[in-house]
């Protein structure tokens, strides 16, 4: 149900007063309170010179959205003639069929908006940084061209429950929720309509939090996941819940920007959990052989969470008329196989152009309108942009070097290339 919906929402402010909390919780023990990410000395330091980087791709990809854009409306435009001549032409009416004055008039550029729902669950630790980099690039992006965003992580925990905001969610809710919701939580990162001063400040949480989930040992500085509030723990992958969501708050947020075409995207590593059905009242759920769940008025069955996905999706668009993105992310054959699951195609041929290209695209797949599997590289570092070779000893070494950095870069360039395409046409 709606109601039940809504207590897995936390707004910005609302996740924020919840990590204040924890500080404030936390005053008396200053090494929990200097590990934390929220105000982490050396990882605010990290993220000043970094988020340089993010600034020169979002340039990047404005430069690009614009040319596209361009093209797109070139191709749409038309010539109409007036049917008055035009004085300064008579001259050459002989050799000119067109002396009548020309008006080209461009098709406006669609009025485009993206709602951005980014998968922050457990298996995603390998990826989260280069993930979350793209997610604040996109925003970056998004900010320069005016195209409102609203961008949100999605997990589940089992460490709190939610009762209500003022209680900080630490008491089980009175009676457990349709589709076990009581222990999802989907988290406002950042919008459009946030001012530079929170925009700023909700990026360097993004980017701190995925540091404290990262693998990755080489930091110059350790950041622990131990010293984050449950809201921003990682859990499982809740991706039927999140898009049943996603209808209520896209169709607002269509409404909001009156927009011509909204864009939703997933980016997610996985699969989504299977369901558990509970007792309440106000479910809309009802289980027999096949699972059925009432989604705005319709029906959607399925036998088991993939299916019940992807007929979730189909039914996503038709409420709010959006594209709906899909961005697997992966970093080889087995991982991509997880993505490629119930895709027509001939395997081997898909894998080996999907190590070329850096990404395989499809359309009309698993609910998705599009549908991307990309390549993330786990040794390029989507903010490593410095290239420093290894061994050198020639010039061609130099440039078999410099090969491999650029071919390594590519990938994790490539979703970001792919949502430019989507909010230019």
């Amino acid at each position: 149900s709606s109601e039940n919906m809504d207590k897995i929402l936390y707004s910005y402010d609302d996740a924020k007063a919840l990590r204040n909390r924890w500080i404030s919780e936390n005053t008396d023990d200053e090494y929990a309170v200097a590990q934390a990410p929220y105000n982490h000395q050396a990882c605010m330091e990290d993220w000043s010179e970094t988020k340089q980087t993010y600034k020169t791709q979002a340039n990047l990809l404005a430069k690009d959205f614009e040319r596209k854009k361009a093209a797109f409306e070139y191709s749409r435009s038309r010539t109409a003639k007036s049917g008055k001549l035009d004085p300064l032409k008579l001259h050459a009416y002989k050799t000119s069929e067109d002396i009548f004055l020309t008006t080209t008039q461009l098709a406006q550029a669609k009025s485009h908006g993206i709602m951005l729902f980014l998968d922050l669950s457990g298996s995603m630790a390998e990826l989260i940084e280069d993930v979350t980099a793209q997610a604040i690039t996109i925003a970056m992006f998004c900010r320069q061209v005016n195209i409102p965003f609203e961008a949100y992580s999605f997990t589940t925990t089992s460490y709190w429950r939610r009762s209500n905001k003022e209680e900080g969610m630490r008491e089980a809710l009175p009676e457990a929720s349709e589709i076990n919701a009581e222990g999802c939580k989907v988290v406002e990162m950042f919008s459009s309509k946030m001012n530079k001063k929170t925009f700023d400040e909700a990026s360097y949480i993004a980017f701190a939090v995925a540091k404290a989930h990262a693998y990755s040992n080489k930091q110059a500085y350790h950041i622990s996941g131990h010293y984050l509030h449950g809201v921003d723990q990682m859990g499982s992958t809740p991706l039927i819940q999140t898009a049943i969501l996603a209808a209520k708050l896209t169709k607002q947020f269509t409404r909001k920007f009156a927009l011509q075409n909204t864009n939703i995207m997933f980016l997610t590593d996985g699969y989504p959990d299977g369901l558990s059905i509970q007792h309440d009242e106000k479910s809309n759920v009802y289980t027999s052989r096949e699972v059925m769940i009432n989604f705005e008025g319709k029906m959607i069955r399925g036998q088991g969470g993939r299916e019940i996905y992807e007929n979730v999706l189909l039914r996503l668009k038709e409420i709010t008329g959006a594209t709906i993105m899909g961005f697997h992310l992966a970093y080889d054959a087995s991982t991509f196989g997880q993505g490629y699951t119930s895709i027509d195609g001939e395997f081997r041929e898909d894998i080996k152009s999907w190590r070329k290209d850096g990404f395989s695209a499809w359309k009309n797949v698993k609910g998705y309108d599009d549908y991307f599997i990309i390549k993330i590289n786990r040794t390029a570092r989507f903010d490593a942009d410095v290239f420093t070779p290894k061994k050198a000893d020639t010039i061609n070494d130099l440039k078999r070097e410099f090969k491999k950095f650029s071919k390594t870069k590519k990938g994790n360039k490539q979703l970001v290339a792919r949502i430019t395409d989507a909010v230019a046409a």
